[in-house]
């Protein structure tokens, strides 16, 4: 058995520049389009799975609405909770944060947590504990996840089977809004799961 899945960011905000978490803006028009666009250009969706913020759900329930898709709501893949500095602009949060600051957390966010924010532990539970559940219910269901980088960026960590406090892979990797990673997903007759990156 096999199935796909196509991890999907959302498009561009209306707060562009700004370190998003919570904070949930509207996509712009132009980031509206990006993702209807990216949704359509999928082949063979059957399921839409989205973060609950607006920034993936907006478009994701106009599109399953178009297509007469089911539309899952999954609160763990809403991004990463940057506690004090989530809205805030990056030019500030790097002119003002210490102790600490944003480069700290850039540089380990295992080690550095935003100030009441979200944990990395806390963080890569809540995104791992979904993806077991994906694995661990096999299907043959091609789905569409829309969700954010910082999201994406830790699934793809554990596809890999990256060590969970590696973190040079969140610098490394550009996922541009609206960008869309493959992934495949083999069930041999045991029905254990051999996942892979399909570029």
């Amino acid at each position: 058995m096999q199935r796909q899945l196509y991890f999907v960011r959302h498009g561009e905000t209306t707060m562009p520049r700004h370190l998003l978490g919570v904070t949930d803006p509207e996509l712009s028009p132009i980031g509206a389009q990006q993702l209807l666009q990216s949704l359509t250009g999928l082949v063979g969706v059957k399921r839409i799975i989205s973060s609950p913020r607006k920034r993936c759900l907006n478009i994701s329930n106009v599109f399953a609405a178009q297509h007469q898709l089911d539309l899952e709501i999954e609160p763990n893949l809403a991004e990463f909770d940057f506690g004090l500095w989530d809205g805030k602009p990056y030019d500030v949060l790097w002119r003002e944060t210490q102790s600490p600051s944003i480069g700290d957390f850039w540089q380990n966010p295992w080690q550095h947590t935003p100030p009441k924010g979200e944990s990395m532990h806390e963080f890569h539970h809540r995104v791992t504990s979904w993806w077991r559940g994906i694995l661990n219910s096999p299907s043959e269901e091609c789905v569409a996840v829309v969700a954010h980088a910082g999201v994406i960026k830790a699934l793809i960590a554990l596809i890999l089977g990256l060590p969970a406090e590696f973190t040079a892979h969140q610098s490394r990797l550009d996922i541009p809004y609206a960008g869309i990673v493959k992934v495949e997903v083999f069930y041999d007759d045991d029905q254990t799961a051999w996942s892979k990156v399909v570029f």
